[in-house]
């Protein structure tokens, strides 16, 4: 999966439209990550 979130963002860029798109989605898996960690933890 992360392979292929990569591979978009890179043709995204290339293309140059998109990109306050994939940041916002690279925020919400980040965001994602730490709740999932959190909720492992407590």
């Amino acid at each position: 999966m992360m392979a292929e979130f990569i591979v978009k963002a890179i043709k995204s860029i290339q293309n140059g439209m998109g990109f306050p798109v994939l940041l916002g989605i690279l925020v919400l898996l980040v965001i994602a990550g730490y709740l999932v960690l959190y909720a492992l933890v407590m």
